[in-house]
């Protein structure tokens, strides 16, 4: 035989309508009026129903009907009705938190792919260290910050959260070849993030949505294509104002542009080397000595010609105080 459970089972499981009696003084409290459960009344037979499993509850639980089926038990009922909607509940619950593990898996993943294309080192203990001496003070002055319950590691939780919330924010600067830690202490030597409590409430990430957002909002209209406009004949007719028409202004005069004369392609007369114009050097100075300048372009004249301006060359090269080479152009004469 069906226990009293099994079969309220049975009769939910039928489903609705489910039909109840009542006597008609207690339509207020069973009907669609202020005040009322909100059942239906069917004239043809002279009851009342429900349309769905929440309608049964509200009109059960008024107390002034009784079910069509005399072996069901209301209250039974009403109980595996809860327990359908807890089961649904805890289902929908479950769906979720898979969805967060799965979401949080493709995150690592990526994760892990982008540190070792990027080439993001670990961590080190001293900038956990300093990042932890940063946060402690903000958390001693706005406790509700915390996001341990384990005094001991307020700051390092805190610490993790900034890090791993930071690997977004594309304002703190490329992660490329820094560790998460040192970009975030770098953030705060720049005044990117001015207070190190804007990064642990909230306030820093939501500005850099809204900057994000802003940025894509203007590459949306920048890459709008132009509407074009349909002109008619009327449009294109010209409206007579009255005034004498202006001749056009004339085109400005292009202006003629002079370079000076550029000396062709000379040689050293020590070492008998072409110097060419794009790297102004000969094979006098050896490799060890290339950071004196042998040759170079007159400010004037803009011809090319040896200078030697040190002394004690190498390879008894002239210089310009013991030499033929002096210091004066000898195309313009200029110092």
């Amino acid at each position: 035989m069906s226990t009293p459970h099994q079969l309220a089972e049975l009769f939910v499981t039928k489903g609705s309508p489910y039909w109840f009696f009542s006597d008609a003084k207690n339509a207020k409290y069973l009907g669609k009026k202020q005040g009322g459960a909100g059942g239906n009344f069917d004239f043809s037979r002279k009851m009342w129903y429900a349309k769905n499993n929440e309608l049964f509850v509200k009109m059960w639980n008024t107390g002034k009907v009784q079910l069509e089926e005399r072996a069901i038990c209301g209250n039974m009922v009403v109980k595996v009705i809860h327990e359908l909607k807890a089961g649904e509940e805890a289902r929908k619950q479950e769906k979720k938190v898979e969805a967060k593990r799965d979401a949080a898996k493709s995150t690592d993943h990526s994760e892990i792919h982008n540190r070792r294309d990027l080439l993001i080192p670990n961590d080190l203990p001293e900038d956990l260290a300093e990042l932890e001496r940063r946060v402690w003070p903000v958390l001693l002055k706005h406790p509700e910050l915390a996001t341990s319950a384990n005094p001991k590691r307020h700051s390092e939780a805190v610490v993790a959260d900034i890090i791993a919330k930071s690997r977004t924010w594309t304002s703190f600067g490329p992660r490329s070849g820094i560790s998460d830690a040192k970009r975030v202490l770098r953030a705060f030597d720049l005044e990117i993030c001015k207070d190190v409590k804007d990064a642990i409430d909230g306030t820093f990430e939501a500005e850099e949505l809204k900057e994000i957002a802003r940025r894509n909002k203007k590459n949306a209209s920048r890459n709008k294509a132009p509407t074009m406009r349909d002109w008619t004949d009327d449009t294109l007719q010209a409206v007579s104002t009255g005034d004498p028409v202006s001749e056009p202004e004339a085109e400005p005069e292009e202006m003629e542009l002079t370079y000076p004369e550029l000396a062709p392609e000379i040689m050293c007369p020590i070492c008998e080397t072409v110097i060419s114009e794009q790297f102004m050097e000969c094979d006098c100075v050896p490799m060890h000595c290339n950071g004196y300048e042998v040759w170079k372009r007159c400010k004037r004249c803009h011809k090319m010609l040896r200078v030697d301006n040190f002394q004690h060359r190498v390879q008894g090269l002239a210089t310009a105080e013991h030499g033929p080479y002096g210091t004066v152009c000898p195309f313009c004469e200029c110092s």
